[in-house]
């Protein structure tokens, strides 16, 4: 717009308008996107909400600066300080916009660009350090041999640089892979991290914990769960990060030949694989960690029969008081009733009261065969 408002045409349009023009197609354009980026975000997974969130909040703050700017000079008049203070901040939301796609890219993978991005710092810093490299070797054998200007130096200057370029691109691509993608070409430094943890988690109630967080860190995962299965239901123990079920990839934990639960980890980018390497460094974590879910839900398997065991206890227990209370308890005071009438009848009639001693023995004996089969009950429950 700017160009064509200096060229010779009919449209007479004056600078002032082309800027205004060039302002306003910038704020169509921000706000068209933030409108289609807003329509998608119903229909996206968590992993591409938590990519796009920042994103879109640098894109409304874009545009609503600008409208507040407007609302308030209509409401309070042309004040300098304000169009000097809405410049500024309408620079800071043009400025914030590739800062959000840069700080999403990098930390949560956004539009997938992990790839490019891995590339990108490689041979960028390749390229920077194999220039200097060839500049340090011309120099520095050019002050060796008292030369600046010998083709020979520059022929031994490339050999050497070349000799040096493999062995630069493996370590720079190494520190590269470690920055975006933590230690995944390093699986046995996982493992000795992942088997040390865990050797120095006393509880076996956080040994798990432990694992996910060390693979989580060690891996770059965003998210990262372990579940064990507990009669025919699978509860998750540990977690880290937000789970996506629609694009999770699992690894069954396996003890004895028996599937006991899952480790579920959450890809970088939504719609990217792991590779075969990471998918067989994840299989023998699940491996390592298996041992300790398996004793872990052999421990709660253990609580639950004690948790068991005591109720059972305390229910025999109430059961005893009530027989004590309701059988024996009447049973003994019918007894007494009848030693007292024999009692008072001892002077009078002693065939009767022969006959109801006789009665309080059979009583007595009963209570006493009652007070054994509860002894009995009781050293059979286990």
């Amino acid at each position: 717009i700017l160009f064509f408002s200096r060229l010779e045409t009919d449209l007479n349009i004056s600078e002032e308008m082309a800027w205004v023009l060039f302002v306003l197609s910038i704020f169509v354009f921000a706000l068209l996107g933030l409108i289609s980026q807003v329509l998608k975000w119903r229909k996206t997974t968590v992993v591409e909400k938590q990519q796009t969130r920042l994103v879109l909040f640098s894109l409304g703050l874009f545009i609503a600066l600008p409208l507040i700017q407007t609302i308030i000079s209509l409401l309070i008049g042309d004040v300098p300080l304000l169009h000097f203070l809405s410049l500024y901040l309408f620079l800071f939301g043009a400025i914030l916009i590739p800062i959000t796609i840069g700080f999403s890219a990098l930390r949560f993978r956004l539009w997938q660009m992990d790839v490019l991005l891995n590339r990108t710092l490689v041979y960028g810093t390749l390229t920077a350090v194999t220039f200097l490299l060839y500049i340090f070797f011309v120099g520095g054998l050019g002050v060796l041999f008292q030369s600046s200007d010998n083709l020979l130096l520059a022929v031994i200057a490339t050999g050497l640089t070349a000799a040096l370029f493999d062995p630069l691109r493996r370590r720079l691509q190494l520190s590269v892979n470690h920055l975006m993608y933590g230690q995944r070409d390093e699986p046995l430094v996982v493992l000795a991290q992942l088997g040390k943890q865990m050797e120095q988690s006393a509880d076996p109630q956080t040994i798990l914990p432990t694992a996910v967080h060390v693979i989580a860190q060690a891996l770059k995962l965003p998210a990262v769960a372990l579940s064990i299965i507990e009669d025919e239901t699978e509860t998750v123990v540990a977690t880290t990060g937000k789970i996506d079920p629609q694009t999770v990839q699992r690894f069954a934990l396996i003890v004895q030949a028996e599937p006991i639960g899952h480790l579920s980890v959450a890809p970088r980018a939504a719609g990217t694989p792991f590779s075969k390497r990471e998918v067989a460094l994840l299989q023998e974590l699940a491996r390592q960690t298996a041992v300790a879910a398996h004793a872990l839900r052999l421990n709660r398997a253990l609580r639950h029969s004690r948790r068991q065991l005591v109720t059972a206890q305390a229910e025999e227990r109430r059961r005893v008081s009530r027989v004590l209370h309701d059988r024996l308890g009447a049973q003994l005071a019918v007894l007494l009733l009848q030693a007292d009438s024999a009692r008072q009848q001892l002077a009078d009639d002693p065939q009767k009261v022969a006959a109801d001693l006789q009665t309080l023995k059979t009583g007595t004996q009963t209570a006493v065969q009652e007070v054994r089969t509860l002894i009995a009950a009781l050293d059979a429950k286990p």
